[in-house]
């Protein structure tokens, strides 16, 4: 069988224990706390509204896939709505750079009621193996998906083949 105790129970203890100046306390504690959690709540709720306001999916890195052939490193970007033209690569050593920094343009008249998606600025740094050969590298913009090419150095290449057994 259970014995429940209620919340005065438990406050009767407390008093008989600690006497009523720890109640006084506690209760203050209590006050103390739903100050601080109204407080917290209410400058989380002003700093979401703020980077509402103020987010232009700025710096949002797009997502991205690697690939290895035998012949190649492919790195494809998910980057819908633009065109060939805003893209940026740079080569500089082994340091492939990716980037993309357009302006969005606001339309006078306009008031946005709900935006789930923007146009963007990112950039995005890789660090390509000794085996790519930097001479060969090739980029295509088709449907969205920005895809780049980097061959490997003839000698870095899948040289696999079946050995016949004599």
């Amino acid at each position: 069988m259970h014995n429940k105790h209620n919340k005065d129970d438990y406050k009767k203890k407390f008093s008989d224990l600690f006497g009523n100046d720890f109640e006084d306390l506690r209760k203050e504690f209590v006050k103390f706390g739903k100050e601080i959690k109204k407080e917290f709540d209410s400058v989380s709720q002003e700093f979401r509204k703020k980077a509402e306001e103020n987010m232009e999916f700025y710096d949002r890195v797009p997502p991205m896939n690697i690939i290895e052939t035998a012949d190649s490193y492919r790195l494809e970007l998910a980057v819908p709505g633009y065109k060939k033209d805003d893209f940026k690569i740079h080569l500089d050593e082994r340091e492939l750079k990716v980037s993309l920094d357009i302006e969005t343009k606001k339309i006078e008249g306009e008031t946005y009621h709900y935006k789930e998606f923007g146009y963007a600025k990112f950039s995005r740094k890789y660090n390509l193996p000794e085996t790519a050969d930097l001479d060969s590298i090739e980029a295509k913009y088709d449907a969205g998906l920005l895809s780049i090419t980097i061959h490997k150095k003839e000698d870095a290449k899948d040289k696999a083949r079946d050995i016949k057994v004599d």
